[in-house]
């Protein structure tokens, strides 16, 4: 973990910076845009830029040209520094003052599930280059309660990781059926009495933000739509604030979780027969697993940023929510 924050930016011809802050850039003709296109084809909202536990990403909201490098975006791109993007009119190349020898990503294990007895346990767990152990003993790296001592052993090797399993640790929702060792890579599941961990690489400019973010509720709320695309989704715990992009229909179902009709507030659990008229309208689905599996999805979106989105998110005997702080806020901005 760095001392002092990576910073990312983009830089113009001129040599002008544009810093990708905690919440994202939007890039386009408009008025309020960080950073304003002038030429008269470029959309008013062409592009978002924002950072998550991965890296860089650069979203396509318009319909002018994106390029970046020789090829055109079309949806979603994982950007790194030296990367040009174009629009029209305009160039830019993104930089970061990274230092090129912490380049190479690091390792977490990222919380996927866990009973709600156990949701102090850490949603990102940071890895370093010695031995890692998962268990219910005090002498184990991370203390479980309801695991016996020393269920999983992880030690680095290059690009993977040796695992040693004891008898009935899953990996992949796959119990093993003796006590093993074999090779585990990124987005590897790991599993036992209920709480899983997903073992991840994270990007080098979002390493100090990994001890950061507290495993409570936000107390403040910022919902910015870049329709038809989705919108952005900002929290703030304390002075720590993080943005992340929430697509399609995923930003349609948080935004109605967020800002439901009388007379339910924010943080409010709504029922499915108020939620789906307002996410769907007439085009209703057939019956409430749609709104369990975009629950799903939307978790994923969270937590891809950073976010406890099993925390966030959930849903009980047909109602859902999205749970806030005591007092919580939530503002929903203009479109730009």
């Amino acid at each position: 973990m760095t001392d002092t924050p990576i910073q990312c930016w983009l830089e113009d011809e001129a040599g002008k910076r544009f810093p990708v802050g905690p919440r994202g850039l939007i890039v386009g003709r408009s008025l309020a845009s960080d950073v304003m296109l002038a030429d008269a084809t470029a959309s008013r909202r062409a592009a978002f830029i924002y950072r998550d536990l991965e890296g860089l990403w650069l979203v396509k909201v318009g319909r002018s040209s994106v390029r970046v490098g020789h090829g055109e975006v079309e949806d979603t791109l994982a950007l790194k520094p030296g990367d040009g993007i174009g629009f029209p009119g305009a160039h830019y190349v993104v930089h970061s003052d990274e230092d090129p020898s912490m380049a190479s990503a690091t390792w977490a294990l990222r919380r996927e599930s866990v009973p709600p007895d156990l949701t102090d346990l850490p949603r990102v767990q940071p890895l370093s280059d010695q031995a890692f152990t998962l268990g219910g003993s005090p002498d184990d790296s991370l203390r479980i309660p309801s695991w016996p001592p020393g269920m999983v052993t992880l030690e680095p090797r290059g690009q993977a990781w040796q695992a040693t399993l004891r008898e009935g640790v899953t990996v992949d929702g796959i119990p093993t059926q003796a006590a093993t060792t074999r090779s585990l890579t990124a987005d590897a599941r790991i599993g036992y009495a209920r709480v899983v961990f997903r073992l991840v690489e994270v990007a080098a400019t979002q390493r100090d933000t990994l001890h950061q973010l507290p495993v409570e509720l936000p107390t403040r709320v910022l919902l910015q739509p870049l329709v038809p695309s989705g919108g952005s989704i900002t929290l703030f715990f304390g002075e720590i604030e993080v943005t992340t992009w929430i697509p399609g229909v995923r930003y349609d179902v948080l935004q109605a979780l967020l800002s439901p009709p009388d007379p339910y507030v924010a943080g409010d659990p709504v029922p499915d027969a108020v939620l789906m008229p307002r996410v769907w309208g007439r085009q209703l689905p057939s019956d409430r697993k749609a709104v369990v599996t975009v629950l799903k999805r939307l978790r994923r979106d969270l937590e891809k940023g950073g976010l406890p989105g099993s925390l966030l998110v959930d849903r009980t005997q047909g109602r859902s929510r999205f749970r806030l702080a005591p007092a919580g806020t939530v503002e929903l901005l203009d479109p730009r």
